[in-house]
C-alpha cells in the first residue's frame, strides 16, 4: 500500500508541475534542456511528446545532442518525436542531421504499447425497421439526446477542473520558488532572520495557504459533482423507463394485418461523437458516453433481429394472396349462374375460407410477435434502470477514491 501510495503522490507531482511547466512554456520554444527536465520530473512519455507536438521547437538533433539526450534517460519515442517535430519547422530553425542510421533514436527493446484503437468513424448508417419494430426508432433519437445532455455536463466541469489543475500547478511552482529562495537566503547568513527573510516567509505561508484553499475548493466541487451524478442517475432511470414504455405502447398497438406489407420506416445510427479526453478526476464519467452508444448499438441489434420474423409472415401472406386471386377471380365468373354452378361454388368458397384463415393465423402471430417484443422492451427497461444505479455509483466511487488519492485528503 506504501508503494501505492507513493507512486500516486509521484503523479499527482508530475501532474502539478506539467501544469506549471505548461504555462512557462505557453510563449515559449522547446528546446533540449526544457525536454531533458521534463523528463527528470518523472512525466510520462506520453505527456513530454504531447507537449512537443502542440508548442514551437527548436532542437538541436545532432549526433552528439541525441547521445546527450540518451545519455539523460530521453526514450526513444520522445527522441523520434523530437526528429519529427524539429522536420516540421521552417528551415533554418532546427539543428538537425539528416536522418541515418547512426542519428535514429533508437526503439524501445523492453517496452511494447499496445495499439490504441481509432475512434469509430463518423459515419451515419440506415437500418430499415419493419412493421411493429418502427418505433424503436424513438429510443434511437432519446440516446442521442441523453448523451448530447450528459456529456454537455461533463465537459463542462472537466473546464473547471483543468482551471483548476493549472491554478495548483502555477501556486506549487511559486511555493517551490520561493522555498527555494528562502533557503539561499537563511544558508548566506547564521544571524537572525532579517525582515527580508521573514517577509518571505509570510509570503510562503500565504501560498501555502492559498494552495490548501484551492484543495478545499476542488473537494467541494467533487462533493457538488458526485451529488449531481447522483441526481442524473435517479432522473436517467425514470426517462429510461417512461421511453420504454411509451415505446413498447406502440410497438404492442401496431398494426398486426401482413396484408399491408412490410411498413418500412428509415432508421439513422450516427455513432456519436465521444469526448473521453478528461481529466483523470473525471475519466469514470466517460463511461457513461460509451453506455449510450452501446444502448443504441442494441437497438439496431432488435431492429434486425425482429425484421426477418415480420419479413418472413408478410412473404407469407403474400403467397397466399396469390393463390386466392385465381379462386376470386373464378368465384366472379361462376356468380354469372349461381345455381349452374353451386357445387363449384361453395368447393371454391372452402379453399378461400381455408386460405383467410391461414392469413388470420399469420395476423395473429405478427400480433402474438409484437406483444413478445414489448415485453421483452418492457424488460430491458428494467434491466437497464438497474445497470444505470450500479454504474453511476461505481463512478461516484471512482471519482470520490480519485479526489481523496490524488489530493491527499
Amino acid at each position: 500500500m506504501n508503494n501505492i501510495l507513493k507512486r500516486m503522490w509521484a503523479v499527482l507531482v508530475a501532474g502539478l508541475f506539467l501544469c506549471g511547466f505548461l504555462q512557462a512554456q505557453s510563449s515559449e520554444t522547446i528546446t533540449n534542456n526544457a525536454v531533458i527536465k521534463m523528463v527528470k520530473a518523472n512525466l510520462a512519455d506520453e505527456l513530454i511528446i504531447d507537449v512537443i507536438r502542440t508548442s514551437p521547437v527548436d532542437f538541436d538533433l545532432s549526433d552528439r545532442a541525441v547521445k546527450s539526450l540518451t545519455g539523460e534517460q530521453v526514450s526513444g519515442e520522445v527522441l523520434e518525436a523530437m526528429m519529427i517535430a524539429g522536420q516540421t519547422q521552417t528551415p533554418g530553425t532546427q539543428r538537425v542531421d539528416p536522418p541515418s542510421e547512426t542519428t535514429k533514436p533508437p526503439k524501445p527493446e523492453t517496452t511494447v504499447k499496445p495499439a490504441v484503437p481509432a475512434k469509430q468513424a463518423r459515419t451515419p448508417q440506415v437500418v430499415t425497421a419493419l412493421g411493429y419494430t418502427a418505433p424503436l426508432k424513438l429510443l434511437v433519437t432519446f440516446y442521442e439526446d441523453e448523451f448530447k445532455s450528459m456529456q454537455s455536463k461533463v465537459v463542462d466541469w472537466d473546464a473547471k477542473v483543468r482551471n483548476s489543475l493549472m491554478e495548483a500547478g502555477r501556486l506549487n511552482e511559486e511555493i517551490l520558488q520561493q522555498e527555494a529562495a528562502l533557503r539561499e537566503k537563511k544558508n548566506s547568513d547564521a544571524k537572525a532572520f532579517s525582515k527580508e527573510i521573514l517577509a518571505m516567509k509570510k509570503k510562503l505561508s500565504e501560498l501555502q495557504a492559498n494552495y490548501k484553499q484551492l484543495k478545499e475548493k476542488m473537494t467541494a466541487d467533487a462533493d457538488k459533482i458526485t451529488k449531481e451524478l447522483s441526481g442524473i442517475s435517479s432522473d436517467k432511470a425514470k426517462a429510461v423507463g417512461k421511453s420504454y414504455d411509451e415505446v413498447g405502447q406502440q410497438v404492442r398497438s401496431s398494426d398486426s394485418n401482413p396484408g399491408k406489407g412490410e411498413n418500412a420506416v428509415p432508421v439513422t445510427f450516427t455513432p456519436l461523437d465521444i469526448q473521453d479526453d478528461l481529466t483523470v478526476y473525471l475519466e469514470p464519467t466517460a463511461e457513461m458516453f460509451y453506455w449510450h452508444q452501446n444502448e443504441m448499438n442494441d437497438i439496431r441489434r432488435i431492429i434486425e433481429e425482429w425484421n426477418p420474423k415480420i419479413s418472413e409472415i408478410v412473404k407469407q401472406d403474400a403467397t397466399l394472396l396469390k393463390e386466392l386471386e385465381p379462386i376470386d377471380k373464378q368465384l366472379g365468373e361462376y356468380k354469372a349462374d349461381p345455381k349452374k354452378y353451386k357445387t363449384e361454388i361453395a368447393t371454391l368458397k372452402k379453399q378461400s375460407a381455408a386460405i383467410e384463415k391461414e392469413r388470420k393465423q399469420l395476423a395473429d402471430q405478427m400480433e402474438n410477435d409484437s406483444k413478445e417484443l414489448a415485453g421483452y422492451l418492457k424488460e430491458t427497461s428494467a434491466n437497464i434502470q438497474k445497470a444505470l444505479e450500479e454504474r453511476f455509483a461505481d463512478i461516484i466511487e471512482n471519482i470520490n477514491y480519485t479526489y481523496r488519492e490524488k489530493l491527499h485528503i
